[in-house]
């Protein structure tokens, strides 16, 4: 795995030198730096605040569980095409994990609001289900990228094939 040489990485690529276990090794990697960064950003303007980190935490194993898992199903499928599939598939289950969370967010801030007469600090409903949706957003690409990765069904032998075979 290359950390530095972006140019033999290039190259090995273009070459098809890089297996599809390799790849994996980059996308994780890749995907493990971003969600780390992504979840501690919040920290550094404000003071630290240990149950915000321990989500932070969860949230970053959730996306390494969730993508482990998903390769594995890939790799026992037809193995090939994994990360082409993963960023394909996120893009569709993403957009409909955001209409769910936009639907629960506004359900649940209009029931409190109801309820209790006062627009309160949504951030702990938000982590609330942060956790959940992202554990629905890996079961789905999980299930998705089974269903790709499937070997194609071998043709029924009881059926008669083409005329000219």
């Amino acid at each position: 795995m290359y950390w530095w040489n972006v140019s033999k990485l290039a190259e090995d690529l273009r070459e098809g030198r890089v297996q599809e276990k390799e790849r994996f090794k980059y996308y994780i990697a890749a995907i493990l730096m971003y969600s780390i960064v992504l979840e501690l950003a919040p920290f550094f303007p404000e003071t630290f605040n240990m149950v915000e980190f321990i989500s932070s935490a969860v949230g970053v194993i959730i996306t390494i569980a969730g993508t482990i898992l998903c390769y594995r199903v890939n790799r026992n499928g037809d193995n090939t095409d994994f990360i082409g599939r993963m960023i394909c598939l996120s893009w569709p289950v993403s957009i409909k994990i955001g209409v769910l969370f936009s639907a629960i967010f506004i359900v649940t801030k209009t029931l409190f609001h109801a309820t209790f007469g006062i627009d309160a600090n949504f951030r702990p409903v938000v982590a609330a289900f942060d956790m959940p949706l992202e554990v629905f957003f890996y079961w789905l690409l999980y299930k998705y990228v089974k269903l790709v990765a499937r070997p194609k069904e071998a043709a029924n032998p009881d059926l008669p094939g083409p005329v000219f075979e």
